[in-house]
């Protein structure tokens, strides 16, 4: 998945599960309405949107979410080059 298109898929997961109209990259998932629960019910949505691994700890690690996203990212390129 292209960073771009990534950003967006997350994006408009965090939009569903906070109720929020729009979030932008520079939006923080924790200020904008997000706490621990609803990062775990992120969780399962990511997993299964991005079909890569996604963990609870990464909400705190990259709140803001294109840092989010970049560090997924990271985490498919990884993943591509060990397949």
């Amino acid at each position: 998945m292209e960073p771009e298109a990534r950003l967006q898929a997350i994006a408009e997961v965090w939009r569903e599960l906070l109720g929020v109209p729009e979030v932008k990259p520079d939006d923080n998932f924790f200020v904008i309405g997000g706490h621990s629960i609803k990062a775990m019910q992120a969780v399962v949505r990511l997993r299964r949107v991005l079909d890569t691994e996604v963990q609870l700890a990464d909400f705190f690690r990259a709140p803001v979410l294109s840092d989010f996203a970049e560090l997924l990212g990271g985490r498919v390129a990884e993943d591509a080059h060990i397949a």
